[in-house]
């Protein structure tokens, strides 16, 4: 790794914003769960030779909502 190789942050497939994911040239991730603050989603991604894949989108419930979520009740 050169030492000038500072790297390249990872942004959302939505958004197109930064996320908190930080990759460098050789950097290979298979089915990782990249969360987006911005968006506040998931998105399962592969990453060889800084090419992205999406390989699943989210549901259209945010993550932090997921558990608050109210239940229909009969």
């Amino acid at each position: 790794m050169n030492k000038t190789d500072t790297g390249l942050w990872l942004k959302c497939p939505y958004c197109n914003r930064k996320t908190k994911t930080k990759i460098i040239a050789d950097t290979v991730l298979l089915h990782f769960p990249l969360y987006c603050p911005w968006c506040r989603k998931e998105y399962i991604v592969s990453l060889v030779k800084r090419s992205i894949t999406v390989e699943r989108y989210p549901d259209d419930i945010p993550l932090i909502n997921r558990n608050t979520e109210k239940k229909p009740t009969n």
